[in-house]
Parts: C-alpha cells; sequence; structure tokens
C-alpha cells in the first residue's frame, strides 16, 4: 500500500492536537486543536463526534489521500487493551479508514522527547507516570491514578497538604502554615469544613486538591511541614524512574521532563533532581527534544515504513 501522509494525534482530557505532514518531509501541512478526547471522561459518543470533525476537515483537504495516510493517536486513558479496542473503534467510526495505531499519550510524549530513540520520559503535573524506551521496548511505572498510583504528582502533593492541615488541627502533627493557606484558597473559614472535598462527591476531588500543591512548593523553604512533603513526593517521583531503569536493564539513558509541576515549579524540580541524583548518580537530565505531537507522526512514520516493506 503505498503510503501519502502522515497523521499524528495527541489527545486528552482537555484537548486534541492533530497535525498532519508528507510521508518523506517533517513539514506541517496540517496543525490544529480540537475538543477533549479522553472516552473515560468525556464519553464514547462525545470522542467520537471531536475525531468525526477531524476527518471531516482532514478529507476536505487531503480528499481520497486521506485513505492512504497513516494515523498515530497517543491518547490519555490507554492503559488496558480494551482502552485501544474502543479508541480504534471511535477512531474507524469517524470516518478514518486507513492504517491507523492508539497508543497511550505518553508513548508519544516519549518518542517526541527524544526523536524517536532510546531515553527515560517524567510526566508530573496533575497525575505522574515515567515511561522508557529500549530498542523498541517500552516500560512504565505509575501512572495508575489518583487511588492507587499518581506518587509525587499536583495532587499528591495537595492531598498531603490537607491531611497535614487536619492533623495540625488535631495536634497530632506539627502547625503550618498551609492552615491558613489552604483555607483562603478554598474560601473556608475552619479546618472541618474541608472534608466538604469528598463529602458528597461521585469521585476523588483530584483537581481542586492539585491546584494546592503550589501552596505547599513555593513555601518549603520556610515551611517544615511543606519542605517534608516536598522531600517525601519528590523521593516517591524519583523511585517512579529507577522501576522504569530496573525493567529496562539498561543504564546510561537519559531522562526528558514533562508535566507544569516539574516544569513550573523550580523548587519541587531542585528537589526531585538531588533525589534522583542520590538512586542514579550518572543519570543525565534534559529538555524535551520535541513535543509530543512530533513524537506522535515518529511513531505514525514507523508504521508507514513497516506497511511499505
Amino acid at each position: 500500500m503505498k503510503i501519502y501522509h502522515l497523521i499524528g494525534a495527541d489527545g486528552g482530557g482537555t484537548k486534541t492536537r492533530v497535525a498532519v505532514c508528507p510521508l518523506g518531509s517533517d513539514e506541517l501541512l496540517f496543525d490544529r486543536s480540537y475538543g477533549p478526547s479522553n472516552y473515560q471522561t468525556a464519553g464514547e459518543s462525545a470522542v467520537t463526534e471531536v475525531f468525526r470533525q477531524i476527518a471531516e476537515d482532514l478529507r476536505r483537504l487531503f480528499g481520497t489521500d486521506l485513505d492512504r495516510a497513516v494515523l498515530a493517536a497517543g491518547l490519555a486513558g490507554v492503559d488496558r487493551p480494551k482502552d485501544a479496542v474502543v479508541y480504534r473503534r471511535i477512531l474507524q467510526n469517524a470516518g478514518f479508514s486507513g492504517p491507523l495505531a492508539v497508543y497511550n499519550d505518553m508513548d508519544t510524549a516519549l518518542a517526541g522527547a527524544h526523536a524517536g530513540g532510546d531515553g527515560l520520559y517524567l510526566n508530573c503535573g496533575t497525575g505522574s507516570i515515567a515511561v522508557g524506551r529500549v530498542g523498541g521496548r517500552t516500560v512504565r511505572a505509575g501512572g495508575w491514578g489518583a487511588l492507587f498510583g499518581d506518587e509525587g504528582s499536583g495532587y499528591r502533593l495537595g492531598l498531603e497538604a490537607v491531611t497535614a492541615v487536619f492533623r495540625a488541627y488535631d495536634r497530632v502533627g506539627p502547625a503550618t502554615c498551609l492552615t491558613e493557606l489552604v483555607l483562603d484558597t478554598l474560601g473556608l473559614s475552619e479546618v472541618p469544613e474541608l472534608l466538604e472535598l469528598a463529602c458528597g462527591a461521585e469521585a476523588l476531588p483530584v483537581g481542586s486538591l492539585a491546584s494546592l500543591a503550589p501552596l505547599v512548593t513555593q513555601n518549603s523553604d520556610r515551611d517544615g511541614v511543606c519542605r517534608a512533603i516536598v522531600d517525601a513526593q519528590a523521593e516517591l517521583l524519583a523511585q517512579l524512574v529507577s522501576g522504569v531503569v530496573r525493567q529496562l536493564d539498561a543504564g546510561g539513558l537519559p531522562l526528558a521532563l514533562g508535566g507544569s509541576l516539574l516544569i513550573k515549579s523550580e523548587p519541587y524540580r531542585v528537589a526531585f533532581l538531588y533525589a534522583l541524583s542520590r538512586r542514579i548518580p550518572s543519570i543525565t537530565v534534559r529538555a524535551p527534544l520535541n513535543d509530543p505531537i512530533k513524537g506522535a507522526l515518529t511513531l505514525a512514520r514507523r508504521l508507514a515504513e513497516e506497511l511499505e516493506v
């Protein structure tokens, strides 16, 4: 089958970015963002509509050549085989009839971060996950969600902050500036009102707790409780990276960092890098070489090459 174009998609809970380039070029012929595409939060029908609009826009530009385009979609929530099955059904129902492959969004982030080469990638924002690739084998550590994982994430920092406030209130833990800061941030007047975060909610208040993370990181140099939370969660992040390295049984891999918490918070990044250096002294940390959409196009190119063999 002759392939003409590569399509890369990078989708999550807030937006879906799609880009197209010719098979033999890096020139972007199309680059546009659409609505959210995490079927676990938006629903299968809503995500199908998002991709149907994408397919219609692409067909207007590329006509029947769209059927000879390879699509690589890195999408949030592809954690189990059945998730990939759902997304493949969504894409096919939306009008993508050419060859396609569905990946976890961290796979495309990893491919972009190292331009398709071997390496490690740690994402830490609201949640957390570490991934790595060596010689075609990709592994992960973390990413198990707020109930079972997300170690070192913004959610976990916020959860530990509220826990510290309750402990200070009960006089079983030390006093902390977080008491006043957390109450002010959430518009509450008394510590017991913090129970409103959980009581009556249908799911864990992940976003609300993650929004408290800056209170912890920004005060870690003057408040012992904040310092302890930062150090403990940074150590858990370092453990995720170590877990990937052990699974791959390969040393000397470069690590790229992503996610708002590590990128925007210097105190937290410094704490993490210190914890990481104690676990893996020789590791090299660098900025991602490319963004996730370039990673998706890299995976699409790899698939196209396999199809044309």
